[in-house]
């Protein structure tokens, strides 16, 4: 019997067969029994279905015929089966599978260094650092990887994927110019950027609040040289207030943990709902004492000795001090005395030039 695709509340697109067609109304069967009307009069809107359509290939593009459904279809077959990658052409399709898997350790990465072409092994975020890696040493040309995807895609972990991955291939070149080392500061990165920019949202617990691009830089012999930083569109409101079950970001939370560390008794530091800004979402995470510990190591790995660390959480508190104070303004008509015994000042549109 014929299959079509047609539309569905849940999958979007699902696969079904036409059981009759009573010259009204097609009787159509999905893959999971369900039972499906279709007017006869716009079947015609309906795409017809391939097998390979449905086996989840690795590469979108090898479909002789590429559509949404069957793209989506291909992404549901391969995420059922924990292969989350899916590859359209040298594009990385990644669903997030919301738990960690067992494929990202040292042999895995090993496996993706040693192929001439990324394409000679299953569809796998390292292989979009192999790639890169492989078009900067084939004639030095500039490479960049964009990381695109609503909250919650996994774009904060498939950056560190990335990151751990072109560091560790890198490691043997960078130590021949005597720069070994740096790829590891590159990586120490990730804590502090994700305790002062991320925060827990409604569909993310590790929510990016700002764009970051890295620029990594390189010699000839791909040995690792410098890596610049941009950070863009933080969302600076985050500070002061959070929508209902969604947390600020992650540091102030991280140092009100680890407040009873005797290091910091200075800053005589309370809970969360002690402070306006935290206080409609004081939840902690069971991390957050961790997380501080990783942070303040990080910091060190990157040269900020313990007294310029407090500095930093100095400069925390005040925020959370700052946002407790209750600021009253005087009327407009009341005059501010520290003005009274003011000179006069000469007008700026009718005062005369001075001499140099």
């Amino acid at each position: 019997m014929a299959k079509f695709w047609v539309p569905h509340a849940e999958r979007v697109w699902t696969p079904c067969r036409v059981e009759s067609d009573d010259g009204q109304t097609l009787s159509l069967i999905s893959e999971d029994g369900e039972a499906i009307d279709w007017p006869v009069k716009e079947a015609d809107c309906l795409e017809p279905v391939q097998d390979c359509q449905l086996d989840g290939v690795e590469d979108v593009c090898t479909l002789p015929a590429v559509s949404e459904a069957a793209l989506l279809h291909t992404l549901r077959v391969r995420y059922f089966r924990q292969e989350i990658y899916t590859r359209v052409a040298r594009i990385l399709i990644s669903v997030n599978p919301f738990h960690p898997l067992p494929i990202y350790g040292k042999e895995w990465l090993l496996r993706h260094q040693q192929p001439r072409d990324s394409r000679e092994l299953p569809p796998h975020i390292y292989g979009i650092g192999h790639d890169a890696l492989q078009g900067l040493s084939s004639g030095y040309k500039d490479q960049a990887i964009v990381i695109s995807g609503e909250s919650g895609a996994g774009k904060t972990e498939s950056a560190k994927f990335l990151l751990n991955f072109i560091a560790e291939s890198v490691k043997g070149h960078s130590a021949e110019v005597g720069a070994a080392g740096l790829e590891a500061e590159v990586v120490r990165t990730n804590p502090i950027l994700e305790a002062f920019g991320n925060a827990s949202t409604t569909r993310n617990a590790n929510s990016s609040r700002f764009g970051k691009w890295l620029d990594l830089r390189f010699s000839e012999a791909l040995a690792m040289r410098g890596c610049r930083i941009t950070s863009y569109l933080l969302e600076v409101t985050r500070v002061c207030g959070q929508a209902p079950g969604e947390r600020g970001f992650h540091v102030f939370y991280q140092l009100l943990e680890a407040r009873s560390d005797p290091a910091l008794q200075l800053l005589a530091l309370r809970g969360a709902e002690s402070y306006r800004y935290l206080q409609h979402s004081p939840r902690t995470s069971a991390g957050d004492s961790a997380d501080f510990c990783e942070l303040c190591n990080a910091f060190l790995a990157l040269g900020f000795d313990t007294a310029q660390q407090f500095e930093v959480f100095q400069l925390l508190a005040g925020i959370l001090e700052l946002g407790n104070c209750e600021i009253n303004g005087g009327s407009e008509d009341e005059e501010d005395p520290g003005l009274r015994n003011r000179p006069p000042q000469p007008s700026a549109l009718n005062s005369e030039p001075q001499a140099p």
